[in-house]
């Protein structure tokens, strides 16, 4: 393997470990443009290097070339198709997980809403108790008076 394309390999790992990490799952966000650039930079590498080692051994055909193109195309048709699968396994995901956290969000606000009620059920009856305690010793004092 040639010093070239060692190198864009080493970029293209570089490319993942610069990737934005998603919490909660084993997965990176990465440029689209800048792999793919990439990727395509290593395929012209690997042919120059194919190329030049079959022109030792035998003629190149114009069909070669041809069909190359296509397996190239057809690959970034396929990778593309496989990124869209992720991003809509990534988006579902995201709402399941939205989901999750607005429904607890909402069990917690019902369950402080009901504690709420108790609380002030709770200071009313401190309250007249109160009253009542105040009423009483007045009473008493009045009697005792």
């Amino acid at each position: 393997m040639s010093e070239e394309t060692l190198g864009l390999l080493d970029g293209l790992e570089a490319i993942l470990l610069e990737g934005k990490r998603i919490p909660f799952m084993d997965k990176i966000v990465i440029d689209e443009h800048e792999l793919l650039d990439v990727i395509d930079k290593i395929r012209r590498s690997v042919k120059r290097g194919g190329l030049a080692s079959q022109s030792a051994i035998s003629p190149i055909k114009s069909g070669d070339v041809a069909e190359s193109d296509n397996l190239d195309k057809s690959i970034s048709i396929s990778m593309l198709e496989k990124e869209e699968e992720v991003a809509q396994k990534l988006s579902k995901d995201t709402q399941v997980y939205a989901k999750q956290v607005m429904t607890n969000l909402q069990l917690m606000v019902t369950k402080m809403q009901t504690n709420l009620v108790k609380f002030e059920k709770s200071i009313e009856e401190g309250r007249q108790n109160i009253e009542n305690l105040t009423k009483e010793r007045k009473e008493s004092y009045d009697t005792y008076r």
